[in-house]
């Protein structure tokens, strides 16, 4: 379920309803994979926490975060000349509308980066092997 759930996740740009929706659907399915709890007698629904504890694993939106911080690295590493990388380094033409401005790919990414504890991500991407490192440590910590 999971390789289907976040195919192609790392290019989400995801809103906090997007992010509960696909939270809520991991729960549901969850509960499903773990059944019913039997108390005194009664069944009941597992709670939340219960879940999470039995499945002691990332979560959905976790593992997108992660998805997501990783492609950012590689963007960062590639040529200065790269399609991909002009995108995302790039400012758009004209004005933005007026209101709240949508959220951008890299608005998510420095969020994703302040949630896991990368205080300076862009620098620190651009070494391939400290940056691996630290997504690895961020994983294992839950810090995502």
């Amino acid at each position: 379920i999971v390789p289907v759930l976040t195919y192609a996740s790392e290019t989400w740009t995801l809103s906090r309803v997007n992010e509960a929706l696909l939270s809520a659907f991991e729960r549901r399915v969850l509960r499903r994979i773990f059944g019913p709890v039997c108390e005194e007698g009664r069944w009941r629904s597992r709670y939340n926490t219960e879940l999470y504890a039995l499945y002691d694993d990332l979560t959905v939106a976790q593992r997108m975060r992660l998805a997501r911080l990783r492609w950012a690295g590689h963007v960062m590493r590639m040529a200065d000349d790269d399609p991909a990388r002009k995108v995302f380094l790039g400012l758009p033409d004209g004005q933005r509308r007026a209101g709240r401005p949508k959220s951008r790919w890299s608005d998510g990414i420095d969020i994703d980066a302040k949630i896991a504890g990368l205080t300076t991500w862009r620098t620190t991407a651009l070494d391939r092997e400290r940056w691996r490192n630290l997504l690895w440590q961020a994983k294992t910590a839950r810090r995502l």
